[in-house]
C-alpha cells in the first residue's frame, strides 16, 4: 500500500531544498556586491556588472521563495490517492529523490507531471499537448497562457497560469515525450471532441506527426 504521506512529504522536501539553493545563490550574489568595494581581494565590478549581478540576485531569491511558498501548499496534492497503479506509485515516490523541476504551481519529475488538486500524470501517457495566450500583459500585468495536455485514455487536463511558468512547462513536455503531438490543431481538436478514446489512440499510434 502506497505511503502517500511519505510522498507528498518527498515533493515538500524537493521544492524546500530547490528554494533554499535558488536563495542561498541569490544571497550569495548580494553578498558579494557589498562586500567587494570594501576589500581589495575581490575582483571590483563596474556600476553595469553590479546592477546586472543585483537584478540576477533578486531573480534567484524571487524563484527560491516561490519554490518555497509551493512547498508549503503541498497538502494540495491530495488526488495522489486516485492514482492506483503500484508501479506509477513506486516510480513517483523514486523519482522524488532526483531533481524535481518546479514553475508556479506545475512541478515535473522525470515521468510525471504534478499539480494542486490534480492526479499526478504520467508523460507517457500525453498523446497531444499545446499552450495557447488567454490574456495579454496590460499595465504591467503578466501575460496568461494555459496548457492543455491531452491523454491516452481519452481525458484532457486544462492548466492555466503565467505564461512565464506555463512555456517552460510545455517545453519540459516536449523534451521529455518527443512522440507527442505538439501545438494546436484545429482539426484534431474537432475530431477529439466527437470521439476522444479514438482520437488518442490514433494520436498514440501515430505520433508527433498526425
Amino acid at each position: 500500500m502506497a505511503d502517500f504521506p511519505r510522498i507528498r512529504k518527498r515533493l515538500q522536501s524537493a521544492d524546500r531544498r530547490s528554494g533554499a539553493v535558488s536563495i542561498a545563490l541569490g544571497l550569495t550574489a548580494t553578498a558579494y556586491i557589498v562586500i567587494a568595494p570594501l576589500t581589495e581581494s575581490l575582483p571590483q565590478p563596474e556600476t553595469v556588472g553590479s546592477v546586472v549581478l543585483g537584478l540576477i540576485a533578486l531573480v534567484l531569491i524571487g524563484m527560491g521563495a516561490r519554490w518555497l511558498l509551493t512547498a508549503g501548499k503541498i497538502e494540495g496534492h491530495t488526488n495522489l490517492e486516485h492514482l492506483r497503479d503500484p508501479a506509477q506509485l513506486a516510480q513517483l515516490e523514486s523519482e522524488l529523490g532526483s531533481e524535481v523541476e518546479t514553475w508556479g504551481e506545475l512541478s515535473f519529475t522525470r515521468s510525471f507531471l504534478l499539480a494542486p488538486d490534480f492526479v499526478p500524470i504520467p508523460l507517457d501517457e500525453v498523446v497531444w499537448s499545446y499552450r495557447r495566450e488567454i490574456q495579454k500583459a496590460v499595465s504591467g500585468a503578466e501575460v496568461r497562457s494555459e496548457l492543455w495536455v491531452y491523454l491516452a485514455s481519452g481525458e484532457a487536463e486544462k492548466f492555466v497560469a503565467d505564461a512565464s511558468d506555463i512555456e517552460p512547462a510545455f517545453d519540459c513536455i516536449a523534451e521529455r515525450r518527443p512522440r507527442t503531438k505538439l501545438g494546436y490543431d484545429p482539426v484534431t481538436h474537432d475530431q477529439w471532441k466527437l470521439d476522444s478514446k479514438a482520437t488518442a489512440e490514433r494520436l498514440r499510434r501515430a505520433g508527433p506527426g498526425a
